[in-house]
């Protein structure tokens, strides 16, 4: 039971099977094998146990929602879960022809075999704590008082103020010529009765003095079963605050649920969103593989025009290197023409020269 983090409260030994059975506040009932003490099979349930009861066949769980769950031993089949009990159930008792359940709720209930509520018992003195089969009567306890009921006639056999507290525990020591029946109770006494035929009678002295020696003896006994009421009392605080969690979770899960179909048709516009987008996305993935493939397309164009630009570069600075060539022959035919105009004229102004100095005898003959 370690992961409800809550206390064990109750054991139930089933010799045919050798099981032990132990209940607790974290709502579930684990199997052990009584001889190696091994874990054999849980039972969860909704509610904490708080005591729990075997006979040759069945597993009576009694738990905090006041409901009585019963199971086949042998095969873990849930029978039944039988509600009547307002509060939580904190006893079980089985005679041959009914289970008789006590509760917090102050009343004692009748099961028949099948689930059937065949009598209701209002204890006026608080809830009912103890449950026990002696003889032909059930005694039960509740706040300071012990009560006789006749499991034939199902009705009330004796009342009996037991305990200035309340009584905890119902249990038959021994049985010679009686029942010797003790009780417990939260005044811190342990008390002993004689019971004949089911009901108290007087104790004789050889009988008181017996009963003195084993009073001595469970003194100790009586000072864990306060300790053990204190921590009862702890727990119930703790499970009334538990309770209060569930329900606030139980609330929270209702709203939750109730947003469910809002959030479903909210969850199909995502979905188709989702695929308008997917879509989109595939034709946009498309576009850019087409325009991956126009930058390449570019780049490689790019690539050429650079290359052609780069000829053409060197092309031009090749002419212009010619340019420059030429201009400088064209320089230099330029100053050699000068100069030979320079001695065209001379020479042509020589020539003149040369025809007027031969004219002139010519005339001077002809003179």
């Amino acid at each position: 039971h370690a992961g409800g983090g809550g206390g064990v409260r109750s054991l139930a030994l089933h010799l045919p099977s050798n099981l032990v059975f132990s209940g607790s506040n974290d709502f579930e009932i684990l199997a052990w094998n009584a001889s190696t003490a091994e874990f054999v099979k849980h039972i969860t349930l909704i509610s904490g146990v708080n005591i729990l009861l075997a006979t040759a066949e069945l597993l009576y769980a009694g738990s905090d929602d006041g409901l009585v769950s019963v199971w086949r031993v042998h095969s873990g089949e849930l029978v039944g879960q039988w509600s009547g009990h307002s509060k939580a159930v904190l006893c079980l008792c089985h005679t041959p022809k009914y289970l008789w359940s006590g509760s917090e709720d102050g009343t004692i209930r009748i099961w028949g075999p099948d689930g059937e509520c065949v009598g209701v018992a209002e204890v006026k003195t608080g809830a009912v704590s103890a449950l026990q089969l002696i003889g032909p009567n059930v005694w039960s306890a509740a706040g300071d008082t012990v009560c006789l009921w006749d499991i034939n006639q199902l009705k009330l056999a004796g009342t009996y103020l037991a305990h200035d507290g309340y009584v905890d525990t119902i249990q038959v020591v021994g049985k010679v010529s009686h029942h010797r029946v003790w009780t417990t109770g939260t005044d811190k006494i342990c008390k002993v009765w004689l019971s004949e035929a089911g009901a108290p009678v007087a104790p004789t002295e050889e009988a008181l003095q017996q009963c003195q020696a084993e009073l001595t003896v469970l003194r100790d006994e009586v000072a864990r079963r306060d300790r053990q009421e204190q921590a009862r009392q702890t727990e119930l605080a703790q499970n009334s605050e538990r309770d209060a969690i569930v329900i606030q979770q139980q609330a929270t899960i209702s709203e939750l649920e109730a947003r469910i179909p809002g959030l479903e048709a909210e969850h199909r516009k995502l979905a188709d969103s989702l695929h308008a987008l997917t879509q989109e996305a595939s034709h946009l993935k498309t576009e850019n593989t087409q325009l991956h493939q126009q930058v390449v397309a570019l780049q490689t164009t790019l690539q050429q025009q650079t290359q052609h630009m780069h000829d053409t570069q060197h092309q031009l600075a090749t002419l212009t290197a010619a340019e420059q060539s030429a201009a400088q022959q064209l320089k230099e035919a330029h100053q050699h023409t000068t100069a030979l105009t320079k001695k065209l004229v001379s020479c042509e102004a020589a020539l003149k020269a040369l025809q007027d100095s031969e004219r002139t005898p010519v005339l001077q003959r002809l003179a």
